[in-house]
């Protein structure tokens, strides 16, 4: 047909074999208060990915852990900068608050979908993600200030908004992933 037909799903792979690599990779993680992560994400994905296929194209992970792990890094620092060091005010304590959670927040997540977009391949093609930071700022905020006004009842309104975001933005290839 078109190329937009259905395709069936398929996951080749089996439970132990993953077990292999997740018990290990979730020790390392565990015992390196989460550093090794990255590394545990890409073994993880590198299987998982390999092992499955839509329609008759394949999967696969084309990531490297340096890039998730400088963002680990940047998070650890914001963190532990929020949490860690006092405020002479409460004025600062709100100002770092406002910084951590609207702006590096936002970032972290713009940054990682970027990150996972670029590691995702299928048949040789790769995939993208074209959202902005500023969008992503944008949204993170309607969601926080909307969620706190409605007590939560709109909760699912701007959650629908950010999957919205972040799927209008997802690319194979040139074409927009449904």
């Amino acid at each position: 047909g078109n190329g937009c037909d259905p395709q069936p799903l398929r996951f080749d792979g089996s439970t132990s074999a993953y077990y292999r690599i997740w018990l290990p990779s979730a020790f390392l993680t565990l015992v390196t208060l989460g550093l090794y992560g990255p590394w545990s994400t890409m073994r993880q994905n590198r299987y998982l990915y390999g092992h499955t296929a839509l329609g008759r194209r394949r999967f696969s992970y084309l990531g490297d852990p340096g890039a998730p792990f400088v963002l680990r890094l940047i998070w650890i620092v914001g963190w532990a900068l929020l949490v860690f060091v006092p405020s002479e005010s409460a004025t600062g304590g709100l100002v770092a608050w406002i910084l951590f959670q609207f702006f590096l927040v936002p970032l972290m997540l713009h940054q990682g979908l970027r990150i996972k977009a670029r590691s995702t391949a299928l048949g040789g093609i790769s995939c993208t993600f074209t959202g902005s930071w500023g969008e992503a700022c944008r949204i993170n905020f309607t969601t926080i200030v909307g969620t706190g006004l409605t007590l939560g009842v709109a909760t699912p309104c701007f959650l629908r908004r950010a999957l919205s975001y972040i799927y209008h933005h997802l690319r194979w290839g040139q074409r927009r992933i449904r």
